[in-house]
């Protein structure tokens, strides 16, 4: 509102707590404005997402492939559509490959280190076959690692872990983790000319605007 009120004719807003409708409200208001990380309906061309769900596809995939068979999933507690669709990732990934759904090993808290460290001892208190877990984010998943190393499991030779969004932090964990690349450079980037453009009516854009998650392949994860 107070970039509206100075006028600014383009925005790129990242928004978690908002609701559809107030961000449509403004879509409808502001021709340059441009959503990142959200799709709303009837203004799929002015959104730039991440196929979430692909990325947690890929990296339960890679655990199977690697002979994972009783394979977790630590969430976020936080009610946001990142974490529906990378459950839904992890979920259909298992079903594909005739996997069954392991009783208490999904489990979710808060999208942090600490939120990390939780899951992970709830995980090891309800399960003892677990080989393998598909972290939200590379924030739990380290908060993950810790707990494993406190219990002397070793990570990968006895667990395997992969985290989400490749941050900084996921290269200098021991082991250096695997994760799933999220272009948010990229992503950025194409956001802000996207709502120059609208402004100046310059292009025609897509339907819809949504990038590729990638495998980073580490040293957190080993075949069994």
């Amino acid at each position: 509102d107070t970039l509206l009120r100075k006028r600014c004719s383009c925005l790129v807003v990242h928004s978690k707590a908002l609701s559809d409708d107030e961000l449509s409200h403004y879509l409808k208001t502001v021709p340059g404005m441009v959503i990142i990380n959200r799709v709303i309906q009837g203004y799929e061309n002015r959104c730039v997402s991440l196929d979430n769900k692909k990325g947690t596809y890929l990296a339960t995939e890679m655990l199977i492939r690697c002979g994972h068979k009783h394979i977790a999933y630590i969430g976020s507690n936080h009610a946001i559509f990142d974490e529906i669709e990378r459950r839904d990732g992890y979920l259909t990934a298992l079903k594909d490959h005739n996997y069954p759904i392991i009783e208490h090993a999904i489990t979710h808290n808060s999208p942090d280190f600490e939120g990390g460290e939780q899951a992970m001892i709830d995980l090891l208190s309800y399960n003892k076959d677990l080989t393998a877990v598909v972290a939200y984010n590379d924030s739990m998943a380290a908060g993950a690692i810790s707990v494993l190393n406190e219990n002397n499991i070793s990570v990968p030779s006895q667990f395997s872990i992969i985290g989400f969004d490749d941050m900084p932090i996921a290269r200098y964990l021991i082991p250096k983790l695997t994760t799933i690349r999220y272009p948010i450079d990229l992503m950025a980037t194409y956001a802000a000319n996207l709502a120059l453009s609208l402004v100046d009516n310059e292009v025609r854009t897509p339907s819809t605007i949504q990038f590729n998650p990638t495998l980073v392949r580490r040293f957190s994860v080993e075949s069994i």
